[in-house]
């Protein structure tokens, strides 16, 4: 008896079923295979058993359905606990001159956990930032695709920018978005808080001998820095170790 299959509805999609025994003894089975998305759908056939010239013998209907886990995948999600990730909260002052910043890996998804490597079955990725108020001046997404990650770098020049933001990470399967909604946000929160002076650098006026009824003697000293330039406009005051200054010792600062 010769075992062989009936009644696939498409045979330009190419031979993805085989009867694997072909002995009238043995209980023939069927295996299929897709590598081709062409096969997502549902598909039915019938197994012909052929007695040399004596007759033919139909199984019943057998209905194969092939369906694209992608279609349902979840992104940040997998068997290992390790692959969800969270993205905290950033913060930095303006004018700090360095970034902050904060890596992630790529993300995976549930169908590339299950059936490949956690990146390899669904298709490319999308990753975007936005934020309100807009983030963009001040919190940029650059990807480190030689470690298969992606940096987010915090950094502010502005007084203008001082606020606080929160921010939207989304992050897409591009050939699942459009007709299955494939997609994964997370929000955190980025404040930009007003220049912190971390050090004043000393600038000493230095010590003055004056003779009574000598013409005005006059000391100067160059502004004090900060660091770092915070550009605040300074305030300056004298002190006298017995008190009041002495009548006809007066402290004249003009800003510098």
């Amino acid at each position: 008896m010769v075992w062989s299959q009936l009644g696939r509805n498409n045979a330009a999609i190419g031979d993805a079923v085989e009867v694997a025994v072909y002995s009238i003894d043995a209980t023939p089975e069927l295996t299929f295979s897709a590598s081709s998305l062409d096969w997502e759908g549902t598909w039915n056939f019938k197994v012909q058993g052929q007695v040399g010239e004596y007759g033919t013998v139909l199984s019943n209907e057998i209905t194969v359905t092939v369906v694209n886990p992608c279609r349902s995948t979840v992104i940040n999600n997998g068997d290992v606990a390790v692959n969800v990730q969270t993205i905290i909260d950033m913060s930095t002052t303006v004018k700090l001159g360095t970034f902050e910043t904060q890596q992630f890996d790529y993300y995976i998804d549930s169908a590339s956990d299950t059936y490949g490597n956690g990146l390899d079955k669904c298709g490319a990725r999308s990753y975007e930032i936005s934020g309100v108020p807009d983030v963009s001046n001040v919190l940029t997404l650059e990807e480190n695709a030689t470690d298969n990650k992606w940096d987010l770098k915090l950094k502010s020049d502005l007084n203008s920018d001082i606020d606080t933001y929160t921010v939207t990470l989304t992050v897409k399967l591009v050939d699942y978005f459009a007709s299955d909604n494939r997609v994964y946000t997370q929000e955190f929160t980025v404040v930009i808080a007003a220049c912190d002076i971390i050090t004043v650098g000393s600038n000493n006026a230095g010590n003055i001998e004056y003779l009574i009824g000598q013409p005005v003697d006059t000391v100067s000293f160059t502004q004090y820095t900060q660091i770092p330039q915070c550009g605040y406009t300074p305030t300056y005051t004298s002190e006298c170790n017995s008190g009041n200054l002495p009548a006809g010792i007066t402290f004249d600062a003009p800003n510098r």
